[in-house]
């Protein structure tokens, strides 16, 4: 049976942040123990990253979380997090904006005003409408 009082956690402080975002738990025949997934979204519903426990993230065995998306890390997944490890990069982070290419699935940090047309600009804790 997993953990899942980080990923818990990390619900909590988004709902109390007024982030915007999904649970999923779902529980499959090769997976019984779940697939647990918190995505956050913009108002058009794209998620912009992702925190999950399940059988074969990183970090499972301690009840630890794996991100996807989370500060652009060269497209790759980093795990063993716990919620505060998640909420401290969250908030050192917050007024950087960051653009999320859809069409690449590439998470980039963007330093110049220029907007991609096929982009999507947000801020922790915003919504862009």
């Amino acid at each position: 049976m997993l953990d899942l009082t980080e990923l818990n956690k990390l619900e909590d402080y988004l709902r109390k942040n007024n982030v915007s975002f999904e649970r999923i738990d779902n529980y499959y025949e090769f997976e019984p123990d779940g697939f647990h997934q918190i995505r956050v979204v913009n108002a058009q519903g794209d998620v912009l990253w992702d925190a999950v426990c399940h059988n074969f993230s990183y970090g499972h065995e301690s009840g630890l979380l794996e991100t996807y998306g989370l500060f652009d890390y060269g497209g790759e997944v980093l795990g063993w997090l716990s919620a505060d490890d998640i909420i401290t990069r969250l908030n050192v982070h917050k007024n950087k904006v960051y653009t999320y290419h859809h069409k690449t699935n590439n998470y980039n940090h963007e330093e110049d005003e220029d907007e991609e047309e096929n982009s999507t600009d947000v801020r922790f804790g915003e919504s862009k409408s």
